[in-house]
């Protein structure tokens, strides 16, 4: 029968996934809680990024993620200060901008 990985987790690697959940605002894959536990910011930064892309999300909340370091989703919107919140609205609408500069639109 399938167990989840979850089941077994330490108590460290449980610490790590709420601090994940909290800062990205997702339950992290196996892999991705080990990069947060053992890799730097910048791979942790790149993972979410690629999971974003993956997912086809609009360009402008990668560009977010890469720009502030943190993903802002309803699961962990009560987490941020109104500074971060409006950090993260400035950043997507940069995003939005960088996008249509990069695409030819204006």
């Amino acid at each position: 029968m399938y167990q989840s990985f979850r089941s077994q987790l330490t108590a460290e690697q449980r610490e790590a996934e709420t601090a994940f959940i909290a800062r990205w605002g997702f339950i992290p894959t196996q892999a991705q809680l080990q990069v947060a536990m053992e890799g730097d910011d910048d791979e942790l930064k790149q993972l979410v990024v690629t999971g974003l892309k993956a997912l086809n999300a609009d360009a402008k909340y990668c560009h977010a993620v890469q720009e502030l370091g943190f993903l802002i989703t309803s699961r962990n919107i009560n987490l941020y200060s109104e500074e971060d919140k409006d950090r993260w609205t400035a950043a997507l609408a940069e995003g939005e901008t960088v996008g249509q500069a990069a695409s030819g639109d204006s």
